[in-house]
């Protein structure tokens, strides 16, 4: 239970995000934002996998897309949002208030990469 709400409450916030403030004024996202959502879309499916008990694609699949998110969050969250995102990120403590949000994610991920009985 805990997991789906988890699971709308982050689709909710994502939908807020593109919608308010992740175009410019052109409607154009940029690439660094565009490739952090494309991430961030991908890990809730697999939070929707795991607390619908679904299984959606292959345990390497998912252990790759947990490296790679994980490995893209963080560049994001300290690096790439500065330079290069809509909204720059001013010091350390934003960065990790980016991560916070989304540490459940991964959490779920490894639940049901690792835990899980669905993609065996």
């Amino acid at each position: 239970m805990l997991w789906k709400v988890y699971f709308w409450l982050m689709v909710i916030l994502i939908l807020a995000a593109v919608l308010v403030t992740g175009p410019d004024v052109n409607w154009r996202l940029h690439l660094v934002d565009l490739f952090n959502l494309a991430f961030m879309i991908t890990g809730l499916v697999g939070v929707y996998g795991y607390a619908y008990k679904r299984r959606l694609a292959s345990k390497a699949f998912w252990t790759f897309i947990i490296i790679a998110s994980l490995t893209y969050q963080v560049a994001y969250s300290f690096i790439l949002d500065q330079k290069y995102g809509a909204a720059p990120a001013s010091s350390t403590i934003d960065g990790f208030s980016t991560l916070i949000p989304i540490i459940p994610m991964f959490i779920a991920l490894y639940f049901y990469v690792f835990r899980s009985k669905l993609l065996d």
